[in-house]
Order: C-alpha cells, then structure tokens, then sequence
C-alpha cells in the first residue's frame, strides 16, 4: 500500500517533496515494526536526505516530520547497536524539538532519556537486577517514571 501511495506521490508531486518524503518516511516505519532494519534504514536515510534538500538551513531543524524521521534513524541506529550514530541523532532531533516545542516538552524528555539509556554500559545494565534499581538509577529517588519504560527497553536491547 505505502508502496503504491510512493509510486504515485513521485509521479505527480517528484520524489523530493515533503509529502512524497513523508511517505518514504511511513515505509521505513513499516519496515521497522516488520524488523527490516536495513530496509527501514534506507528509507529513513532516503527521507532525510530528500528534507536536507528540499528545505533550507532555517526550516530543517524546526520541520517536525524530518525530526520525526531523525528520531526514527536513532532509533534503528540504537537497535543496531551504533551507539554514536543513535547519539548524533537523537542529540539532533532534540536541538530541533526544543526550538519547536520548548526544551520542557514531553518530547525533550523522551530523547533525554533515550540519551541517558545509551549512556549506560552493557555491564551496568547486566548488574541491575530489577526494574526497580533502573527506576533510582534513572531518577535517583526509586520513583516509577517514564524513563524506566526507556532504559528498560534499551536494557534487553544491549544485554542480548
């Protein structure tokens, strides 16, 4: 479908308009849930590289959807285990949404957090027993928050 919907977004409006881009980055996002990370990394790669030249210096970094795509190529980065290509991104992607949203928005946290999880070494996430110790780790008060849903994630990702 998304492939069909690409086909003819590139026929009519070319292959580097937002919407086509916005597109390119929705199948990347399709190949990511079916774990096709190589494949969800070339369209990510393809969309970015499509909002880099289709929109100037100033509009890049404030325009959500080529954040949404950076953070969708930490993403994959992180999975993969590149933890300075995930960095770079997901650094990039919150520079641009502090300029959009404020440097207080949920989605700042959100990429705090996935910053502080690849902080962490494989042999301090293989020593934590419990998600409760990730939990103080993360807050430094024990609490529950919404960061142990993060590092807890990331946890399995790089202990396997």
């Amino acid at each position: 479908m998304y492939m069909r919907a690409l086909q003819g977004y590139e026929e009519i409006l070319g292959p580097k308009h937002t919407s086509t881009l916005g597109t390119v980055n929705c199948l990347g996002t399709l190949y990511a849930n079916q774990g096709k990370l190589k494949e969800a990394e070339e369209m990510y790669i393809r969309a970015l590289q499509g909002y880099e030249e289709a929109l100037d210096s100033e509009t890049l970094p404030r325009y959500r959807p080529a954040l949404n795509t950076i953070s969708n190529l930490g993403d994959i980065f992180a999975t993969k285990g590149e933890v300075h290509k995930a960095k770079t991104m997901y650094t990039r992607a919150l520079t641009g949404f502090q300029v959009l949203l404020g440097p207080s928005c949920d989605q700042c946290q959100q990429f705090e957090d996935r910053l502080f999880s690849l902080d962490l070494s494989k042999e301090e996430l293989a020593d934590m027993s419990g998600t409760e110790e990730v939990a103080e780790v993360v807050d430094g008060k024990g609490a529950k928050s919404g960061r142990r849903s993060v590092v807890r994630r990331f946890m399995r990702k790089l202990v396997r």
